[in-house]
């Protein structure tokens, strides 16, 4: 399940803003990553409700909180930052296929690692997974 949630964020970003995003589980250097803006989704929580059963399905109520973190390009400024957030994330998360998303909270640091300007939004998705009744689940 908490693949199938950040595979559709990661396609839907793609699909519809052009950007590449990485999952919190890609372990590639940031050196691999280019000089552009590196976007990472990550899900900090996975709650699933009581499952629905009916005679060839069971369907998993599930809510995920997750985050889209930027990694701006070297010498970016916040301003760039906050137009690559209204001109393709948010329009790109409306568009996830199957989850219901809800905004929260947006925030900006300095990653002084790496020298960059970091924005990351968290949100919530939820959504239903389906499983076939007779199937194992995973």
């Amino acid at each position: 399940m908490l693949e199938t949630v950040m595979s559709r964020i990661s396609s839907a970003l793609e699909t519809y803003g052009g950007i590449n995003a990485y999952t919190a589980f890609d372990c590639a250097p940031i050196n691999r990553k280019g000089s552009r803006p590196i976007t990472v989704i990550s899900v900090e929580k996975l709650e699933c409700s009581a499952p629905i059963y009916d005679t060839a399905s069971l369907y998993i109520p599930f809510t995920a909180s997750a985050a889209v973190s930027v990694w701006a390009a070297p010498r970016t400024d916040m301003l760039s930052l906050c137009e690559m957030f209204d001109s393709k994330i948010i329009p790109s998360l409306s568009q996830i296929a199957g989850l219901s998303c809800s905004m929260g909270e947006l925030s900006f640091r300095t990653d002084t690692n790496l020298n960059r300007v970091v924005m990351k939004l968290n949100f919530t998705a939820r959504g239903i997974k389906k499983y076939a009744r007779g199937n194992s689940i995973g």
